[in-house]
């Protein structure tokens, strides 16, 4: 998966208006202009993002006033920066037509800055504040942390990672609910690019598939595409894709070969520290419903075959391992779309897929209620 850094409310608009005679809007099909406070000399740059990185394509000083305007022909609809000294920036998306108005205090960016004249760029306002939030929370939390680590505070640490827990699961829930309210925006694709396909598959798709007829020339589209594309490969209540690949002796397993009981089927690698941390609450409940008949079938994106063996017996996973022993490249995690690992899936007893992302609590309650304990 490719990360996009996203920004961000609790819309409270306050605007920096001066008291020179204001400027007229500019004769122009589309522009960028306002108002930047305290700051007047300051050369602006207006830098387009895309996929393959930043391109300035122009730039202009702050007036005396704080007045700047941006002219530049604008495309259908793309997503541009407005950088100050290449460091601090304020992001819109503009299309032909739109008149975008931005004011703020060029000392203090983010606190409160107002934009108008663009419904894309007001979504995308929104969840700047609400990331910025979130990282305003983090800091403090972390903060609490260095202090306990040299108590030795116990509680203290527990009650703060935990804080952490709440926090991310809070944001989580606001981007579900944003991608839900507004799934056809360009802010609804910066949203859904920073979850992780497997735990949020329908949002990817859903973006998708609205962001494909509202933009259909948005130029991240084909990132968003190709990430829908492999989760369509795996569909949630239908039969598992069959892997049948060799274990650490040479022999052929095949997936289908389980079918009659339920089957956790665990994408991983030697290297893969995530991975190798939950090793151990896999053995746990391997050991915990193998006679109730768990069946777990591991697929390993390892290209050393010592290095696999070796963690294999390090970790004490007695279940079935399989391999091409082929990295990034290997059919089975394209079959399955696989673009993070550790990534899994629990497959019910007739061989249809019932969970993605079958790991922590959500596959301690999963297996709970499987088997009754």
């Amino acid at each position: 998966m490719k990360y996009i850094h996203i920004l961000f409310l609790s819309l409270i608009i306050g605007t920096f208006s001066s008291c020179e005679e204001p400027h007229v809007k500019p004769d122009s099909e589309s522009s960028i202009s306002g108002y930047l406070d305290n700051i007047p000399g300051t050369q602006l740059t207006l830098v387009k993002q895309t996929p393959a990185g930043l391109f300035p394509i122009d730039s202009v000083y702050v007036q005396e006033d704080g007045y700047f305007e941006f002219t530049t022909p604008m495309e259908d609809i793309a997503v541009y920066r407005v950088m100050i000294d290449f460091a601090k920036y304020l992001t819109v998306a503009i299309q032909k037509g739109d008149h975008i108005t931005l004011e703020a205090d060029g000392l203090d960016l983010y606190r409160n800055y107002y934009v108008a004249g663009s419904p894309e760029s007001e979504l995308i306002q929104v969840v700047v504040y609400k990331t910025m939030e979130l990282g305003r929370k983090m800091d403090s939390i972390k903060i609490d942390i260095n202090h306990q680590k040299p108590a030795k505070d116990s509680k203290g640490l527990f009650r703060s990672f935990q804080a952490q827990k709440d926090l991310f699961a809070g944001f989580n829930l606001f981007s579900v609910n944003f991608i839900e309210e507004h799934p056809g925006s360009i802010a609804a694709y910066f949203v859904v690019a920073g979850l992780q396909p497997d735990e949020n598959p329908n949002e990817f798709l859903k973006v998708a598939e609205h962001l494909n007829k509202t933009y259909p020339n948005f130029a991240y589209l084909s990132v968003l595409n190709e990430n829908a594309s492999f989760l369509k490969k795996v569909v949630l209540n239908e039969l598992a894709p069959e892997l049948n690949y060799p274990n650490p002796q040479g022999v052929e397993i095949a997936l289908s070969s389980l079918k009659g009981n339920y089957v956790l089927l665990d994408f991983w690698a030697s290297w893969c520290r995530p991975c190798r941390m939950e090793n151990p609450n896999f053995v746990k409940l391997y050991h915990k419903y193998k006679d109730q008949g768990l069946q777990i079938y591991g697929y390993s994106l390892d290209e050393d075959k010592e290095k696999w063996i070796e963690a294999i017996a390090q970790d004490g996973l007695t279940w079935i391992q399989t391999s091409e022993l082929k990295g990034w490249s290997a059919q089975g995690a394209l079959d399955y779309g696989i673009q993070s690992i550790p990534a899994t899936f629990l497959i019910d007893p007739n061989g249809n897929i019932i969970s993605r992302d079958a790991k922590g609590t959500k596959l301690v309650d999963a297996l709970n209620t499987i088997y009754g304990f």
